[in-house]
C-alpha cells in the first residue's frame, strides 16, 4: 500500500485510512527514536500507539461537552487521537 492518492474506490475505506495513518505514525515514531538515540537529552513524547474514534463515539462518551472539549478530553486520556468526522 502506497501513501499516494488512490483511484480505486474500494481502497478508500476507513480501514485503508487507518492503516495508512498507522504506517505514517510508525515512521514518525522511528524518527523520534533516531533523534532520541543521537540526542539522549531529547524527551520521547509520542505514545506507543495511535487511537481512532468517531465523533459519535465521543459524543456518546461526553454528551454534555462541546466538540472541542470532547477532543481535549480524549486527547488527555489517550495522548494521541485522530477524530474521524465521517466514520
Amino acid at each position: 500500500m502506497g501513501l499516494g492518492k488512490s483511484d480505486q474506490k474500494e481502497e478508500r475505506t476507513v480501514e485503508t485510512l487507518e492503516a495508512t495513518v498507522r504506517n505514517i505514525f510508525k515512521i514518525i515514531k522511528h524518527m523520534e527514536h533516531e533523534v532520541w538515540y543521537k540526542y539522549p537529552q531529547a524527551v520521547k513524547k509520542l505514545p506507543e500507539d495511535i487511537y481512532f474514534i468517531t465523533s459519535q463515539e465521543l459524543e456518546d462518551m461526553y454528551p454534555d461537552k462541546t466538540p472541542k472539549e470532547r477532543e481535549n478530553l480524549i486527547t488527555k486520556r489517550t495522548r494521541l487521537c485522530i477524530p474521524d468526522e465521517d466514520r
